[in-house]
């Protein structure tokens, strides 16, 4: 095993060399940039994944190098140039970016949602979207929910 030194923006990075293929150490460099990016970012990770926007257990499973962001969809996506719209410019949302966006919980909203007529709803199949217009209606409309 071969041990190099390196000094990236005054911080020494040790890296060791065995003998195993280039794609597994191809795969431990990227686990380890992410986690020194994220730890310089002085981002837990939680926050760092947020600030990413890409799931929790995504980001955890990337530094502890069990799952390769070169086989991620974010990054098929990203080498193909897809877009993905801003929320705010979108009319309906999934429950998750509902959530998300009006920083209230997932339970909460499934039990708003729940009532058979509600007028927040938009059935796409089975799949249940929150009307964002609407809602932000709704929540400026009460005080209380």
């Amino acid at each position: 095993m071969k041990t190099e030194i390196y000094n990236v923006e005054g911080i020494e990075i040790e890296v060791e060399r065995s003998s195993k293929d280039d794609t597994e150490a191809e795969r431990r460099k990227m686990a380890y940039a992410f986690k020194m990016i994220r730890e310089q970012s002085g981002m837990n990770r939680k926050d760092f994944s947020d600030w990413l926007g890409i799931p929790y257990r995504t980001m955890q499973e990337w530094e502890l190098d069990h799952n390769n962001y070169k086989e991620s969809g974010m990054y098929a996506k990203e080498q193909a140039g897809v877009q993905t719209v801003p929320i705010q410019c979108k009319v309906a949302l999934t429950i998750k970016e509902a959530a998300e966006y009006f920083n209230i919980g997932i339970n909460k909203l499934e039990c708003l949602l729940r009532s058979p007529r509600c007028s927040l709803v938009l059935y796409v199949g089975k799949k249940k979207l929150v009307k964002r217009k609407e809602f932000e209606k709704f929540i400026s409309d009460n005080v209380e929910i």
